[in-house]
């Protein structure tokens, strides 16, 4: 399964922090801001490209995605401080970080997990880890509003001709709720094994 890689990167990260005697001294509290936001700093290195955004109380404020042409390592730590820049703000004025688990590169995922550990550890923040399927349909409910009777399939190229897919049945509320664990296969494998699940009912694909 392509969760494999992320469910290892997360109990690294909490194993971590379960070690560091430097936590012992940490108060995880939200950062005291005149303006009163709530703010959110989040790093995606689950694809080749990656991106860092922040939010101000769940709005967008700003955002940067990178072309790819360098590594994560190379550029993401530069495209944090140029984010937070434009938004004259720095890393302890963050009231929580967010990092997307997976799944993706390995690589990656360790670059991206790497840096917002360690910004959220210097600034005593917490960190939260979402699936970039998960945010995928949770974005596919907001934004097409698909009918409780609907499934969404939320899917990412894994390179080779395969794909990170996750299957979703839609709830009352209108939020996804995962029909089966993540996994990583062809296309044309990955529809054949959701097959039964899928007859006669609208599928929704992001």
């Amino acid at each position: 399964t392509c969760g494999s890689n992320s469910g290892v990167l997360v109990s690294e990260y909490r194993d971590h922090l379960e070690r560091s005697q430097d936590t012992e001294h940490i108060d995880f509290l939200p950062a005291q801001h005149e303006h009163g936001d709530m703010l959110v700093l989040s790093v995606d290195t689950t694809t080749q490209t990656g991106s860092v955004a922040i939010a101000r109380d769940g709005i967008s404020a700003g955002e940067i995605v990178s072309d790819g042409s360098r590594t994560h390592g190379e550029r993401l730590t530069g495209m944090i401080a140029t984010l937070l820049g434009r938004q004259h703000l720095k890393p302890r004025d963050i009231d929580l970080y967010a990092v997307a688990a997976g799944p993706g590169s390995f690589t990656g995922l360790r670059v991206g997990i790497a840096a917002v550990q360690g910004l959220a550890l210097v600034n005593g923040r917490n960190v939260v880890s979402v699936s970039a399927l998960d945010v995928l349909a949770t974005l596919a409910c907001g934004i097409a509003a698909p009918s409780a009777s609907d499934l969404v399939a939320s899917w990412i190229d894994a390179q080779r001709g395969e794909v990170f897919s996750a299957l979703y049945k839609v709830t009352p509320e209108g939020t996804p709720q995962a029909m089966a664990e993540p996994a990583v296969a062809t296309p044309a494998v990955t529809l054949a094994r959701w097959a039964d699940g899928v007859m006669d009912r609208a599928v929704w694909f992001v």
